[in-house]
């Protein structure tokens, strides 16, 4: 097939993911068509330069029978740039693809290890809440030990004052039986001590 420049710079390419720059595979387009427009202009003029003598139509018939040929070999040339061009574009790709592999194996990799490393953080964070909670709950064990003697030391001594009151009383009530009562006779031999206390007289 014959390629034209205006064929090259028409031609377009749809933009995929993961695919050639577009910027480059422009950029070498345009040397394409630059060196196909060169060539063909290259070949048309030596096709329409004068022959120098008349002597030599004979040459000039099998040059121009050669045209045809030179066409071809022009076309030959541009698909063989074509595909320097498309196998360029192939190694790119690869390469790029290659980078992207490695790209996305570098990031896991770090998010591996930023994984682990914030695992590792959080076990040894939770090991500490765990020595802490105890030491606390050792604490407050030790504290709860610490008020039920203090509350059993005070019911003791509670129920000792409520025995030595009673005691008391039961002392009073029987001066206060024994005597009669307050008004009773007994009540004007009661004498007073030094202290103000009474006593019998």
């Amino acid at each position: 097939m014959t390629i034209r420049p205006e064929d090259i710079k028409a031609q377009q390419f749809r933009v995929v993911v993961r695919g050639y720059k577009v910027e480059e595979v422009d950029a070498f387009l345009e040397v394409v068509r630059r060196e196909l427009t060169r060539l063909t202009e290259s070949a048309a003029d030596h096709a329409s330069a004068p022959e120098p003598d008349a002597e030599k139509d004979t040459s000039s018939a099998s040059s121009a029978d050669a045209r045809p040929g030179d066409d071809k070999d022009l076309s030959a040339r541009a698909l063989r740039t074509l595909a320097i061009a498309q196998e360029m574009a192939d190694k790119v790709a690869a390469t790029a693809a290659a980078d992207a592999d490695q790209v996305l194996s570098d990031a896991r990799k770090t998010a591996d290890q930023l994984v682990a490393e914030a695992q590792s953080e959080a076990d040894a964070v939770l090991a500490e809440l765990q020595v802490r909670r105890h030491h606390e709950v050792q604490s407050l064990e030790a504290r709860v030990q610490q008020l039920r003697a203090e509350t059993e030391r005070l019911t003791q001594l509670e129920r000792h004052c409520r025995e030595s009151l009673q005691r008391w009383l039961a002392q009073q009530q029987l001066l206060v039986d024994a005597s009669g009562g307050i008004d009773g006779p007994a009540s004007d031999s009661l004498v007073r001590t030094g202290d103000g206390s009474p006593s019998a007289g």
